[in-house]
Parts: C-alpha cells; sequence; structure tokens
C-alpha cells in the first residue's frame, strides 16, 4: 500500500473516530467533576447553618455590647455567606440568588451599624455595664455614628432597590434562569457555550420531567421551600431601617411579620434551625421595644433576649454537630429530625 492510499483512505475515518472518542471523554469527565446535585444542595445548607450560627453569636455579643463576640462572628458569618453566594453564581436558580444576595447586603449593613455604634456610640448604656463595657471603644462621637448609621442606611436602600428591580422583571415576565443569563450580551467561547447549551438542554428536560412532582412542593403554589424561606428578608431589612429611625410602630410591624413568618417555616418544615430563628426574632423584638419603648429602664427585658439568643446558639451547635458529613452516603441524608 503506497503513501498517497494511506493519506487519502483510512486517516480521515480515523481522525473522526478519535475527534468522537475525545468528545465522549469529555463529556464524560464534565459529568464526573461536577458535584452531585444533592450534595452541592447538602453543602450550602452546611454552610447556611454555620453563617447562622456565627450571626446568633453576632446578635449576642452586640446585645450585651461586647466586640470581642460580635466582631469574629459577624466577619464569619460575611465570609460565609459570601462563599455560598459566590458557589451557586452561576447554578442556583436567579430568585433564590437575589435573596442571597440580599441577605449578604443586610448582613454588611447590619455589621456596619453594629461597628459604629461599639466605636463611636455617645450614649453610655447604664443597664449593660460590664467588665468588657463602660461606654463606646473609641472617643463618643455623635457625627462618626451618624456617619455608620447613613452607611447603613444606603447599604440596606441600595439591597432593598435590588430586590425590587428583580421583583419588577419577574412580574413583567421577564425572568432569567440564571446570574450569566443577564449579563450573556456576546460570545466569545463557541464551545464553551455549546457544552453549557447542551447542559443546559439535559437539565431542562429532567426538570420538565419532575415538573408536577415539584409544583406539589411550593408554597402557596408559588414558591419554592428554598426561596420561601429567604423572602423574610425584606421585612427584616425594612426593620432596621425603621429601627434606626426610632420608628417603633413601623419596625414592631415588620418583625412580627418575620416572626409570623418563621413560626410558619416552622409548621412547614418542622426542623431544630426553624425554632432557632424563631427564637431570634422573638428576642430581637423584646430587645426593640426594651430599646424604643422602654428606654432600657428594665433589666429583666435585655435578660429575655439575651436567653433567647443564646438557647438559638445552643440549638444551631446541636443542629450542626448532629448533621452527619457530606463526604459519602451518610452525608446524601437530609436533616429530617423533627420536633414532634
Amino acid at each position: 500500500m503506497d503513501a498517497d492510499s494511506i493519506v487519502g483512505g483510512p486517516l480521515p475515518t480515523q481522525g473522526k473516530e478519535a475527534l468522537a472518542r475525545l468528545a465522549t471523554q469529555l463529556r464524560n469527565s464534565l459529568k464526573a467533576w461536577r458535584p452531585k446535585p444533592q450534595l452541592q444542595r447538602r453543602r450550602s445548607r452546611r454552610y447556611e447553618n454555620v453563617w447562622l450560627l456565627c450571626w446568633l453569636l453576632k446578635d449576642l455579643g452586640w446585645a450585651m455590647l461586647c466586640g470581642f463576640i460580635a466582631w469574629p462572628a459577624a466577619l464569619a458569618a460575611v465570609v460565609l455567606q459570601a462563599q455560598d453566594v459566590l458557589a451557586h453564581w452561576d447554578s442556583a436558580p436567579l430568585a433564590e440568588l437575589a435573596h442571597s444576595l440580599a441577605t449578604l447586603g443586610w448582613m454588611m449593613g447590619s455589621s456596619i451599624w453594629m461597628t459604629a455604634q461599639l466605636l463611636f456610640e455617645p450614649e453610655v448604656h447604664r443597664s449593660r455595664t460590664s467588665p468588657w463595657y463602660s461606654g463606646s471603644i473609641f472617643a463618643g462621637s455623635a457625627d462618626h455614628y451618624r456617619l455608620g448609621v447613613h452607611m447603613m442606611q444606603a447599604v440596606d436602600v441600595l439591597t432593598l432597590l435590588g430586590l425590587a428591580t428583580f421583583y419588577f422583571f419577574h412580574i413583567s415576565g421577564r425572568p432569567f434562569s440564571s446570574i450569566s443569563s443577564i449579563f450573556k450580551w456576546t460570545s466569545s467561547d463557541p464551545t464553551g457555550d455549546l457544552i453549557r447549551q447542551r447542559r443546559a438542554s439535559l437539565e431542562g428536560e429532567k426538570a420538565s420531567s419532575q415538573e408536577l412532582g415539584e409544583s406539589q412542593g411550593l408554597v402557596f403554589g408559588m414558591l419554592s421551600p428554598e426561596i420561601y424561606a429567604k423572602v423574610f428578608i425584606v421585612p427584616w431589612i425594612l426593620k432596621d431601617l425603621f429601627w434606626c429611625l426610632r420608628s417603633f410602630i413601623s419596625a414592631i410591624v415588620c418583625i412580627f411579620l418575620v416572626t409570623v413568618m418563621m413560626a410558619d417555616y416552622l409548621w412547614l418544615f418542622k426542623k431544630w434551625k426553624n425554632l432557632a430563628l424563631l427564637l431570634w426574632t422573638t428576642g430581637s423584638a423584646v430587645w426593640l421595644s426594651n430599646d424604643l419603648i422602654m428606654h432600657e429602664q428594665e433589666n429583666w427585658p435585655m435578660l429575655v433576649c439575651l436567653l433567647s439568643f443564646a438557647v438559638a446558639v445552643c440549638i444551631m451547635c446541636g443542629v450542626i454537630i448532629a448533621r452527619p458529613t457530606l463526604d459519602g452516603e451518610a452525608g446524601l441524608k437530609e436533616e429530617r429530625d423533627t420536633l414532634l
């Protein structure tokens, strides 16, 4: 057989077969590299439980005016929430991602407010004097404190505007499947786009086959449990804004709405985490009333608030410790321990 027959004969066919095998191996590698959806969801819930614990510790430290507890816990909570958002940036539904970003914005705003109070608040809380607190850490400055409050308000208002924009596009019939669809104007990677389109079509077929079953699990027939568990962030941000404006009626209405939602979460999901969140909102309501109505003239409301936060912290510690690991089949088991 001469060289011309070799070049013009079987070589193109062999090249096509080699390319086909390479494409098959690439698809298999992509499937093997991607984490299992169940494992990814469990890992996300583990992050959520940890940052909830850190945030409860932050509020406990803030109520005690103890920066040594509040600041590290707030930093850990913000970092864990940011890491969770980045991990699901291109895979989570946009509705869930939007509320997660709103939660992150609220956490940053609340941390700014707490920092301004601990560092610069001119008022000294006599009822909460302790070995770690006898006034603001730096010299009390009303101007610096107001600056911190204004920064918190700006962050919260921007967060609410972002959520309002999302709601507007969603109600107007222009929803997006993921965050990447918002910024996808041009494409410079045709191969990557083809792979993503193929992956999206496969996921769409799987989702359509389960659509009826999923619709049975929607809350009010509209919201998935993951999204419904995050919508409390809107009245909670409003509560912080009204609180710093010293508007008790508006703030207590918002916190009452959140408390009702937390009780509903507890009734629907029956998980210990939801009980901890209900205690958290209840303690925050007592804290709010003690600050705006009673003006800290009595000690028992703050003790009730601290007790609620401390019990919630203990519950979250138990949830995290009792939760199975994520490395294997045992890790794929969800938290199913109910309260009853």
